[in-house]
């Protein structure tokens, strides 16, 4: 391991784990083999089996940190709490089933340290498979779908439209924080997406973020990525994001963008809801998303909520939800946590 220059900031990562001690391991490794080497890593592990703490063990490395919790406390709860036990000037999340190139950090604290005003840089990332295999098709896809392709390299202010409304902005992987950006204290016990709430306090005041083009993670796409459950937790976390924000006079810009995408939020949920045999929970967001957006398909599943026979996929009729790209990642611009840290 290299000695870190006197001058150089520590720099935290934060490692959410549960169940994973394999792509845990690729993760952890892909952290210390970083060039910029003047780093703490806290792995937070949300109540997994004890293979989880033998790998973490086996690195032997005085930069982790482990911290087990003793029950499952939540996606968000363990990433936040982790953030805010980081000594670091800059934290970055990496997921445990992803993995950063050797000079993600180097390359991303550089316009940090370069200008005081930048309180987020990002790059771009590649899609691998289960076994760790470059997808380069839906590389480019996934580049494209985030707009990343659009965003000129250096520096974006305000956020609001690339962080919240394109979500060009990669957070729970690809991206490196000022920790004195964000008021860690303010982020609610979401059942996910802890890293649009993230998005939205980072863009609120009007901070700038630095976007670097090139691909510096490798984002894993995987049978665990996302669930039905995991689906679920998603639209509601979303729905909560949303409702937050359209009452904040500073995202005012953006609230008509916000508004569709809660409709569509709402939609999901409710057909969600509504297949688990739980309707009567579903049917106020499938009215909800009708008074957001009048749509055919919105007032077809308001009406056929009253059938529930209809929206569980009985009697030979199927309601699709709302498309989503192949990616392991919910539909119509949610969060990239999805389910996949517990």
């Amino acid at each position: 391991m290299a000695t870190p220059s006197s001058n150089s900031p520590l720099i935290s990562v934060v490692i959410p784990t549960y169940n994973r001690p394999h792509y845990l391991r690729e993760a952890i490794a892909s952290a210390l083999a970083q060039t910029y080497t003047n780093i703490e890593v806290l792995v937070r592990d949300n109540a997994s089996g004890d293979e989880t703490r033998r790998v973490v063990m086996s690195f032997r490395d005085p930069r982790i940190h482990y911290h087990r919790h003793d029950s499952n406390v939540g996606q968000t709860r363990n990433v936040i709490a982790g953030c805010i036990a980081t000594r670091g000037k800059y934290v970055a999340n990496l997921h445990d089933d992803d993995v950063w190139e050797p000079d993600f950090l180097a390359k991303l604290v550089r316009p940090l340290e370069e200008n005081a005003a930048v309180a987020i840089a990002f790059s771009d990332h590649y899609i691998i498979d289960a076994e760790g295999a470059l997808d380069p098709a839906m590389t480019r896809k996934n580049t494209r779908h985030w707009k990343r392709h659009m965003l000129t390299p250096g520096l974006h202010a305000p956020l609001h439209r690339i962080a919240v409304v394109d979500m060009s902005i990669p957070l729970s992987m690809a991206s490196l924080m000022r920790r004195s950006a964000i008021d860690w204290s303010d982020v609610p016990d979401l059942p996910s997406c802890y890293d649009v709430w993230l998005m939205y306090l980072v863009s609120r005041d009007g901070q700038a973020g630095y976007y670097v083009p090139e691909r510096l993670t490798r984002y894993r796409v995987h049978s665990g990525s996302e669930t039905a459950i995991g689906r679920m937790r998603v639209d509601q976390g979303f729905v909560m994001c949303c409702d937050h924000m359209l009452v904040d006079e500073r995202m005012r810009s953006v609230w008509p963008e916000i508004q569709l995408e809660l409709a569509r939020a709402c939609a999901d949920l409710g057909l969600t809801l509504a297949r688990q045999g739980r309707t009567a929970e579903g049917r106020p967001y499938l009215r909800r998303s009708l008074q957001l957006r009048w749509t055919l398909r919105g007032l077809t599943l308001y009406g056929m909520s009253f059938s529930p026979s209809l929206l569980s996929g009985r009697n030979g009729i199927s309601i699709q939800k709302s498309p989503a790209p192949a990616l392991g990642i919910p539909g119509n611009k949610r969060s990239l946590t999805t389910a996949r840290t517990e």
